[in-house]
């Protein structure tokens, strides 16, 4: 032990000496970054972004100041980067996981990496952790099982040795599918058993089918589809398949028909846009889970055909299924995959705005998609937030509404100037020779008026 301390001593009282008439490159091993260069009686100390710090040596020892400390320290409070992180631009079903891969380097080294999976009509992610391939690339497989009709999003978060960490944004790519993986006995199918006979339906497409064409055929011995058109105001016989768009559908086959596809792709699990012409338009959900949406105030909400007659407004599209709305000008309608922290502005209604939901029911038929009301900036006469009539693709029980007594009875929805206080809505109901009971529903407003049944008259045959 003597030995030792003499041996130290001495290597001490020789070096430093030395440091008076030499220059010396000091090396720190806690300090990776940072050189010094030490001059006669003073230390200089070069940061790694070109920053001097001086010191003046005034015995046997030096130190460092806080500012060099403290860049040292910022450099290395610094999260990962992650260079790269893509999914193929189409993945095939093929019953293999799938590889994903991503790139992240961190001065600190990284401890570990995470991909976060969302599936399509779920909330909860999935933790799948990535293991390092070679230097700055990391690798997961994922399972097959996880790759289906409602496809799936996923982000990278990296994690360093400090326990700082850097997240991605979601990305999501298409899946193919084959076999009739994509069908209307998918779960969240509004027709889960087919579309029975002589029934019309409006119905949409879940998906990206391979073959978009439309199979020809006569409705008295088969069946057929037709699309409302914007431009000709008139419905038409669909030849093709679209996106985002609904056909009415009827048959007269003995069994129940049931759509699938043989080969079709699930698409991007990213917000899907809907352009809508001035008027009717018929819409559908491209997703195979119910989805909500994102509209101008002045778009009607979406009503769709069952039970023979019209629903109530709908608050999400269902896989499969068709709609209605209406837009006085060309607008968009914006259809979200995943429910996310909205802080986009919406209207606030006026506490003296009021909405009225009027419903007929027949034996056969409904109608529930009346409304009448007054609100901020509407008009006693027409305007955006009047809503013709739809053109029914069959006879069916019909109720409609004047505008404000002109006596002609085309309009399912009337909303009027919320600077008057009293007014009468002439309501028409044709109900086809069979019974009919009509309904009011304050529609989550507080109703300032009082209804009068003397008001509803009712046409002849009603």
């Amino acid at each position: 032990m003597k030995m030792r301390n003499i041996y130290f001593i001495f290597f001490t009282i020789i070096i430093h000496p030395s440091l008076i008439s030499q220059e010396y490159k000091i090396q720190f091993s806690t300090i990776p970054i940072g050189q010094g260069l030490s001059e006669n009686n003073s230390v200089g100390v070069m940061n790694s972004v070109g920053a001097l710090i001086s010191k003046d040596v005034s015995s046997d020892s030096f130190s460092v100041g806080s500012g060099f400390l403290q860049t040292t320290q910022n450099v290395f409070s610094e999260p990962p980067v992650i260079s790269t992180f893509s999914l193929p631009d189409l993945i095939q079903k093929n019953g293999q996981s799938v590889p994903v891969t991503a790139s992240l380097y961190d001065l600190n080294g990284i401890s570990s990496v995470n991909l976060h999976l969302q599936r399509g009509a779920g909330s909860d992610e999935i933790i799948l952790p990535l293991y390092r391939v070679v230097n700055d690339e990391y690798k997961v497989m994922v399972s097959d099982s996880l790759i289906d009709v409602y496809n799936f999003r996923a982000k990278i978060i990296g994690y360093d040795n400090m326990q700082y960490s850097t997240s991605t944004d979601y990305i999501s790519t298409r899946i193919q599918f084959n076999n009739g993986e994509l069908s209307m006995e998918n779960d969240y199918s509004n027709y889960p058993n087919g579309v029975d006979r002589d029934a019309w339906i409006l119905v949409s497409w879940p998906g990206a089918p391979t073959n978009i064409n439309l199979a020809e055929s006569e409705l008295k011995d088969g069946h057929v589809f037709f699309k409302w058109s914007t431009v000709k105001n008139k419905y038409l016989i669909a030849d093709e398949i679209e996106l985002g768009h609904a056909y009415w559908f009827r048959h007269r086959y003995d069994e129940p028909v049931l759509f699938e596809e043989d080969s079709s792709s699930a698409i991007a699990l990213e917000k899907f846009v809907i352009d809508l012409d001035d008027g009717w338009n018929l819409i559908g959900s491209p997703f195979s889970f119910p989805v909500q949406f994102d509209k101008d105030s002045i778009v009607t909400d979406p009503i769709t055909y069952m039970d023979g007659g019209w629903s109530e407004s709908q608050n999400e599209l269902i896989p499969w299924n068709g709609y209605a709305v209406y837009s006085p000008i060309p607008s968009q309608l914006t259809l979200s995959p995943f429910l996310e922290n909205d802080s986009s502005a919406r209207r606030i209604s006026s506490k003296d705005e009021w909405y009225l939901n009027v419903k007929a029911e027949s034996q056969n038929h409904i109608h529930n998609s009346m409304e009448i009301g007054r609100r901020a900036y509407a008009k006693e006469s027409f305007d955006m937030f009047d809503t013709p009539v739809f053109p029914d693709i069959e006879s069916s029980l019909s109720l409609s509404t004047d505008l404000n007594g002109t006596r002609k009875s085309n309009y399912m929805r009337d909303v009027r100037d919320i600077e008057e206080l009293n007014g009468v809505w002439n309501l028409k109901i044709d109900a086809d020779k069979e019974e009919a009971t009509v309904v009011l529903l304050d529609a989550s407003y507080q109703l300032p008026v009082t209804v009068d049944a003397n008001y509803l008259k009712l046409s002849s045959g009603a």
